[in-house]
């Protein structure tokens, strides 16, 4: 199901004024406004195209996670002083933005890897299961709290919306841990199908990714499992390496 008709379904079971036959109306209205933002929020990030290599790079990989290279839009982003742009690579309204002096600072590994994470999560729609995730979270709890405490007139919305906005973030957050951060972990490695590739990325990966003093290493996989990828790849080698090692 689309993005849009999740978030009209959503906004039906929560919105009972809404009706039935307004439906295809209610999800083209979101389907403009959706694409308006995303048109300005991408031209707001970068409208210009990356360097020759890491264009080629990039379409590379895509193709190695089967996508279609001329179905999404490669970008240099322009971005500065934001969380996105500590990032070599992120996602966006499908396109994939590059940060050409961050990646210029990694090992070909590194940059196949890194690509190919942000890839998956691209191919996967994860920024819309984990927005949808979100308000279906949200949309529920606080039609059940404010069911059960309904006998307590007003006050039960500010208790339902509380509750909602305390509860959300962990599903979010335990969606993300269990199934999109690691998924997009592996499959990152997997892409280049190359043993040197994966076991020169691991070091990287545990330094910037899953740093052992830090919470965010919940999201990846550890060390014992960025092993494991390794060794399933033992003797495999992507065309890079097979010419680096001649």
């Amino acid at each position: 199901m689309s993005f849009s008709k999740k978030l009209a379904l959503t906004v039906l079971c929560i919105t009972p004024t809404v009706q039935a036959n307004k439906l295809e109306e209610f999800i083209q209205k979101i389907r403009e406004t959706r694409k308006d933002l995303t048109e300005l929020t991408r031209d707001g990030i970068g409208n210009t195209k990356p360097c020759t290599e890491y264009l080629n790079l990039t379409k590379k990989v895509l193709q190695g996670a089967g996508i279609n290279p001329h179905a999404v839009e490669i970008r240099e982003t322009n971005l500065e002083s934001t969380q996105h742009a500590a990032m070599p690579v992120f996602n966006f309204g499908n396109t994939l933005f590059l940060d050409s002096e961050k990646l210029d600072t990694l090992s070909y590994s590194e940059k196949v890897t890194t690509l190919g994470t942000e890839v998956s999560h691209l191919k996967h729609n994860d920024l819309e299961r984990v927005f949808c995730a979100s308000l279906g979270a949200t949309a529920l709890t606080i039609g059940t709290v404010s069911k059960a405490l309904k006998k307590v007139g007003r006050a039960r919305w500010i208790a339902a919306l509380g509750t909602a906005f305390g509860i959300t973030p962990k599903i979010t957050h335990a969606l993300y841990t269990q199934t999109i951060g690691k998924r997009a972990d592996r499959e990152g490695l997997e892409v280049s199908g190359c043993h040197t590739c994966i076991q020169e990325s691991i070091p990287y990966r545990l330094k910037n990714l899953n740093p052992e003093n830090s919470t965010t290493i919940r999201y990846y996989l550890s060390e014992q499992e960025l092993n494991n990828i390794a060794n399933k790849y033992s003797g495999k080698t992507c065309h890079h390496h097979a010419q680096k090692n001649k």
